[in-house]
């Protein structure tokens, strides 16, 4: 606690940011600023009981809902004992805050509620990532290979940006040298707060605003190349949404990829994924039916082309959302999806034989059935192929294909380390 005047104005800092009093008062704390303007000013009252009161900055004070054991508010107009606390010196001049009512210590919390989202920095030698917290804010974590340290930092809270709804997606762009994220806000906004290294500054805007498009029912999913960025997600409706920001022009453009190619409506987020030999963009997606379908922009033609994978195929329907990955050498482009039998499905088109291939990596391994959508991961040296996924039990499957063996090999992560089962989604990143 940090006295900031004469008045017995303070300012409460936690181990993720400053105590705020969202509009000044009347409604939520967070403990996540990084610096103190008036929401972060609280009046100190000494109660003369042995406790003290918090009051912000319009007149509302700081209450422990139920007397303890609940959230935190400022939106009570009057001291009662839910509004007061005892104040406990600590080691180093830290101080420990407890009610008055219940004796419960006031704690705050970052507890990831969704599936976070990597993101690797070569230019810095960093790695990061991203989670919704309990709260709606964007929290930031990465390794700094220089200082070999951890960093925390909340991007919503240092951009002022709204809180989010669904999980965060990454985007590096190289020239200018910068890290994105793009998510869903309550409201169905895709919101973009982006890290400039020319600047050194965050900044925040709304994509579906800035273009009039319509909200966003789903996650959305990225991707990049030289000169653009593109940002995909479902509507409201099922139609997928195509935002894009081209740097020759620095304009931003939507349009609608199913409506342009009479595809049918999602039923989940899609998945992305760029081809550079021909330039092509790809975007994979279940539908209604359980149909995987494909949609992607050729550059050649300068057209959208729609088909569906699993009906080329004859591949059984999708429970989940599919995945993808390009593998180099030969070229191709995979996906992989879960089944409604929990089976892990793949289908990649071979380039160099023009076909479509379909088999079932789960049912060649005799590996488990998945619980949760598969990650993948490519490695390069030597030539590999990973499928990661959750099953039944918790447990982290790993399925991978070595090209110089020409074989599928089976294990399970969590059981070889005596990790703990897992709950969520999976996300992959692969360092050099």
């Amino acid at each position: 606690m940090s006295h900031l005047g004469q008045d017995n104005t303070v300012a409460l800092l936690s181990w993720q940011g400053f105590f705020s009093a969202r509009d000044g008062g009347g409604g939520a704390v967070y403990a996540n600023r990084p610096w103190v303007q008036s929401w972060e000013r609280w009046k100190l009252i000494d109660n003369n009981d042995g406790t003290v009161s918090f009051r912000t900055d319009n007149g509302h004070f700081l209450v422990a809902e139920e007397g303890g054991g609940r959230e935190c508010r400022a939106n009570r107009t009057a001291i009662g004992t839910w509004e007061k606390f005892y104040i406990e010196n600590l080691p180093g001049g830290q101080i420990a805050l407890r009610t008055r009512d219940k004796w419960k210590y006031v704690s705050v919390q970052g507890i990831p509620t969704t599936s976070p989202a990597t993101l690797a920095f070569s230019n810095r030698n960093q790695q990061h990532i991203f989670y919704r917290g309990t709260d709606g804010a964007i929290n930031h974590i990465f390794y700094d290979q220089p200082t070999n340290k951890l960093y925390h930092d909340q991007w919503t809270a240092r951009t002022y940006a709204p809180p989010a709804a669904g999980d965060p997606a990454t985007l590096v762009f190289a020239n200018p040298n910068q890290q994105h994220i793009f998510y869903r806000g309550t409201d169905g906004a895709i919101n973009h707060i982006f890290y400039d290294q020319p600047t050194n500054q965050l900044y925040h805007d709304q994509w579906t605003a800035r273009t009039n498009a319509p909200p966003a029912a789903g996650d959305p999913v990225t991707f990049a190349n030289p000169n653009q960025q593109h940002v995909f997600y479902r509507g409201t409706d099922g139609t997928i949404n195509h935002i894009f920001y081209d740097q020759p022009t620095n304009q931003l453009y939507h349009d609608r990829w199913t409506a342009l190619t009479g595809a049918p409506p999602a039923a989940g987020d899609p998945a992305t994924l760029d081809f550079a030999n021909p330039n092509q963009q790809h975007i994979f997606y279940r539908g209604t039916d359980g149909a995987i379908n494909h949609i992607f922009y050729d550059q050649s033609t300068n057209k959208l082309y729609h088909d569906q994978w699993t009906a080329r195929t004859n591949a059984p329907p999708a429970a989940g959302d599919p995945a993808t990955l390009v593998f180099a050498n030969p070229n191709q482009q995979h996906i992989f999806y879960r089944g409604t039998d929990g089976a892990i499905n793949h289908i990649f088109y071979d380039q160099s034989t023009n076909k479509l291939y379909h088999d079932q990596w789960t049912a060649r391994t005799n590996a488990p059935p998945a619980a949760g959508d598969p990650a993948t991961l490519v490695f390069a040296n030597p030539n590999q192929q990973h499928v990661f996924y959750r099953g039944t039990d918790g447990a982290i499957n790993h399925i991978f294909y070595d090209q110089s063996t020409n074989k599928l090999y089976h294990d399970r992560w969590t059981a070889r380390l005596s990790a703990p089962p897992v709950a969520g989604s999976l996300a992959t990143m692969v360092t050099d």
